[in-house]
């Protein structure tokens, strides 16, 4: 898969750009807030429907403008596609492909995979279990599209229930029997999800394990550990047990939604024990692992977004990763920096065709090809 080229219209602080890239090695830099990092934002929002850096909407709009679009030529297995979405603030998004409309999120989502690497992503480690989740639910989603419908309910499911929850607490009023329904359906898309996410969870702790000690060159083991309500119990059971409890809490105290996965090094806890280029490394390793997964699931190379990925990591274990890729690599590779020099030498160094672009205050012009 390459993406060829991408337009974009009032998105971040871009008004108007169009790009053309090679299907190789695509290289933006540029001095620190100069609108590097949104370019591949732009990108993986086009693959995935959504932004990596900015969970709410109205951010990924220009500033005082409620239409932004994102449109971009992609190669895929033989054939070029032209993908296009359109947000208007208040509505719902339009999602095309050929100019044809997608109704269904999972008909988008997954088409065209993507894995990025950003500076921020330590909180995967340092954060909460929700950002674990949506790491494993990134690499799911992308994979199989019945698993994005079948989340997709059971979030709205939850939805309805939390807001059941909370009527019968406010008007002390029981409505067990409506609360059964709601109860049946969410048990039965959770053992599914739990399921899919305890297999994919099988293969990719070996694989994240590989690529850490082929970057790291470091001799402790990296491990991934799936944790799950749904380990001890099915749903269907904590949720009649708890009844009670999630009413008074006016929320659903045990479910997928929850889920978390245990990051270790030797056995110990990487977020505890892990040193900063041991954390640094296992997160490279988390997202390379996603990549390997669904390069494998696909049968393609999806894209792969690194943002400043020189800050984060020497230069020799960047080298690392790229030898992990592999020699024989095909896929396309797009990496921010904000040295032009440094990036430049690398990418001419690593023998592949490569296209670099100097990003100055919302502006982009290709410097080399």
């Amino acid at each position: 898969m390459a993406i060829l080229s991408l337009e974009l219209r009032d998105f971040k602080n871009y008004g108007q750009l169009r790009l053309e890239f090679c299907a190789d090695l695509n290289g933006m830099a540029g001095p620190n807030g100069a609108g590097k990092t949104n370019i591949l934002d732009a990108l993986y929002y086009l693959c995935t429907t959504k932004g990596y850096f900015n969970g709410t909407e109205q951010y990924n709009f220009r500033h005082g403008t409620d239409l932004m679009q994102l449109k971009g030529l992609i190669a895929l297995k033989g054939y070029d596609y032209q993908a296009e979405i359109r947000v208007a603030k208040g509505k719902k998004k339009e999602l095309l492909i050929n100019k044809a409309r997608e109704n269904k999120l999972s008909e988008y989502v997954g088409k065209f995979p993507v894995v990025i690497i950003a500076p921020d992503d330590n909180q995967i480690i340092l954060g909460g279990s929700e950002e674990r989740r949506r790491l494993l639910d990134s690499g799911l989603c992308q994979a199989d599209s019945t698993y994005t419908d079948q989340l997709l309910r059971y979030n709205k499911i939850l939805q309805q229930r939390n807001a059941l929850l909370k009527q019968i607490a406010d008007s002390d009023q029981r409505q067990d029997s409506l609360l059964d329904t709601i109860d049946e359906m969410l048990a039965g898309l959770a053992q599914n999800i739990y399921q899919q996410r305890k297999e994919f969870c099988n293969s990719y702790s070996s694989i994240a394990a590989e690529v850490y000690q082929r970057i790291s060159g470091a001799a402790e083991a990296a491990s991934i550990q799936y944790h799950s309500h749904l380990d001890e119990y099915p749903l269907e059971i904590w949720l009649k047990k708890n009844r009670d409890k999630d009413i008074l809490l006016q929320r659903t105290t045990k479910g997928v939604h929850l889920d978390d996965l245990d990051l270790q090094l030797d056995g110990h806890p990487v977020k505890k024990v892990g040193s900063q280029g041991q954390q640094k490394t296992f997160v490279v390793a988390l997202k390379m692992g996603l990549y390997a997964l669904l390069k494998d699931r696909k049968n393609l190379y999806p894209a792969l977004l690194l943002d400043d990925i020189f800050e984060k990591f020497d230069e020799e274990r960047v080298s690392r990763l790229f030898e992990w890729l592999g020699d024989g690599h095909k896929g396309q590779i797009f990496i921010s920096d904000t040295h032009p020099e440094r990036l430049e030498a690398f990418m001419s160094g690593s023998g592949r065709p490569y296209q670099l672009f100097q990003v100055n205050n919302g502006e982009v012009y290709e410097k080399r090809r």
